[in-house]
């Protein structure tokens, strides 16, 4: 299909859905809802949780259907609330031991370690993002290059346009920022701390 066909045809989609229309929304969910169920597969792993998720996805569609923007893509939107509600399912997870073994029944016994240890990572992304987004831009780009990346001083100072002084300076204070917020949430993950020592 024609790409601008395409993308005239789903900002009409969108006006309509924005008025209520239920064959908008529809032809939508028709349209994205594969997609979006394998990428929630991809990232669950059991199809019954991915399923939900992507029921969900479409509800608050329907429901904030009058905030979305007709002149944007939907697609990103719908990819950005199920990755949501994937991390605040896992985050719901991490603190009910109940739905943590359901979910290792699913996942069956052989792979419990695997589950685990996935459950454990996306915690730790989780809270590490947050601690990140508490620094001041500039030290959160200087965190980001060094830490993150692998950059040099001298390499994060040349992308930067600053002097490999100032970017020691952002990420001594960067880090000292990260610290205090993992230190301050570390009922809820305590291991990322060595990463900044």
């Amino acid at each position: 299909m024609n790409v601008s066909v395409d993308q005239n045809e789903e900002k009409l989609l969108v006006a309509r859905l924005r008025e209520g229309d239920h064959l908008a929304f529809r032809a939508i969910y028709e349209r994205y809802a594969d997609g979006l169920l394998r990428r929630l597969l991809r990232l669950t792993r059991v199809d019954h949780i991915a399923e939900d998720l992507l029921q969900e996805t479409f509800v608050k569609l329907w429901e904030k259907r009058e905030t979305i923007d007709p002149g944007l893509p939907v697609k990103p939107w719908l990819y950005k609330v199920a990755e949501n509600l994937v991390f605040q399912f896992f985050r719901k997870l991490a603190l009910d031991s109940r739905l943590q073994n359901e979910m290792i029944e699913w996942y069956g016994k052989e792979n419990r370690i695997a589950f685990e240890e996935e459950l454990f990572s996306r915690e730790k992304q989780d809270l590490l993002q947050k601690a990140i987004q508490q620094l001041s831009p500039q030290q959160k780009q200087v965190f980001n290059l060094c830490k993150l990346e692998g950059l040099s001083y001298e390499e994060a100072a040349s992308t930067l346009g600053i002097s490999p002084s100032t970017v020691s300076n952002h990420l001594v204070k960067a880090s000292a920022s990260v610290r205090q917020y993992l230190r301050q949430h570390k009922d809820s993950i305590f291991c990322l701390l060595s990463l900044f020592l």
